[in-house]
């Protein structure tokens, strides 16, 4: 007899943007993935042929080495220690090391409607309860600070927030993130801020969540802003470095360390002129960016979609079955998205991302309004 599953895998499933991604027809148009599909900066790749060529890549420390701990550190103003960052294979698993440090069963933490959908799964795989806070699709996705307030339970221990958002790319006002500091801090309650897309703005550079409110943790990482989505680096940051002690050891048990020739290279991405590479890929981001919206003004005037303060993705009003839309799409050789994987507010919408080969985006676009307008 074959052994029985964990309980707790009853309650996730491989990701909708994987089914999908997994079930489209031979060599679909991909502008459902969350990956940067330009190439990574060469300044970067060059460090990594050196490292790999003349150093001999070990396990560093669990936490990081420190010389790119200090340059996280220096990422956020030096306004925390190398002792308050850990290391991670990328932030995927920096999310799911802070759950498992400070998740108890039954404990609820707060996600945005519509945010990511990992970070359900993964507060189910720690045996957390995720409780859904509106973000408004009438008022462009605002937030809806009400619901917030009314969301709050004495159970409630960790908020998260992703800014910019994904899949909106929209960012939170600062007003909004002060607001939610307000609550959390009259209820004891931490934040969790997935800060990924921060560099990627069209609008000046927002702050971090640990210029705002000091029971924070931030999550970020390399995979976006340098297109090194398979070199798995990020991390989890927090100025109060007590509260990093835990997820490195919760770290320690799922991944030993980050990779070291990935935290090699994370060092000189992070120094001045690593930093000065995602300027190349912002204009890249920026050039697309223009292709679609004229393209939107001229094939799909009729067509809304969330204006975006950050690349790379675009939110599109369907008005119809978003997750039969995708299937369409998919049959046809397009993958996209639909609203509904990021929750209830994402119903009839889909979620595209416009950072790929200009051609391909063309292609894709072309199959997609023949749906929107047929």
């Amino acid at each position: 007899m074959l052994l029985k599953q964990a309980d707790r895998m009853h309650s996730v499933q491989k990701s909708i943007i994987r089914q999908i991604f997994e079930a489209a027809q031979g060599k679909a148009i991909n502008l459902g993935l969350g990956e940067i599909q330009f190439d990574m900066p060469q300044l970067l790749r060059n460090r990594a042929a050196d490292v790999a060529l003349n150093e001999n890549c070990r396990y560093t420390e669990n936490a990081g080495m420190k010389e790119f701990r200090d340059q996280v550190a220096v990422y956020y103003n030096n306004e925390i220690e190398s002792e308050g960052v850990c290391i991670t294979c990328g932030a995927a698993e920096a999310i799911h090391s802070c759950f498992t440090a400070y998740v108890n069963p039954g404990d609820e933490v707060m996600l945005a409607d519509p945010t990511f959908l990992a970070y359900e799964a993964s507060i189910k795989l720690n045996n957390g309860l995720p409780v859904y806070y509106r973000l408004d699709p009438d008022q462009g996705f605002c937030l809806d600070k009400e619901d917030f307030v009314a969301k709050i339970s004495p159970k409630t221990r960790i908020v998260v927030i992703c800014n910019p958002s994904n899949p909106l790319s929209k960012c939170l006002t600062v007003a909004e993130l002060e607001f939610m500091a307000d609550v959390c801090a009259q209820n004891n309650i931490m934040i969790i801020c997935d800060e990924i897309y921060r560099e990627l703005t069209y609008i000046p550079r927002q702050p971090s969540i640990l210029d705002i409110y000091e029971n924070s943790i931030a999550i970020s990482g390399l995979s976006k802003a340098y297109c090194m989505t398979g070199w798995r680096i990020g991390w989890a940051a927090s100025r109060i470095t007590d509260y990093i002690k835990p997820i490195v050891v919760a770290h320690q048990y799922q991944s030993t360390c980050a990779p070291y020739i990935s935290q090699k290279v994370g060092t000189l991405a992070l120094s001045e002129a690593g930093r000065g590479t995602i300027c190349q890929i912002k204009e890249q981001l920026t050039a697309n960016y223009d292709l679609i919206t004229d393209y939107f003004a001229t094939r799909l005037p009729d067509i809304e979609y969330l204006p975006p303060d950050a690349a790379p993705y675009l939110f599109i009003r369907v008005d119809r079955d978003d997750t039969k839309l995708a299937a369409e799409l998919s049959a046809k050789g397009v993958i996209v998205i639909p609203g509904c994987a990021f929750g209830q507010n994402g119903k009839n919408w889909i979620r595209i991302s416009y950072a790929l080969d200009t051609r391909l985006l063309i292609q894709g676009l072309d199959i997609l309004a023949s749906s929107l307008i047929e």
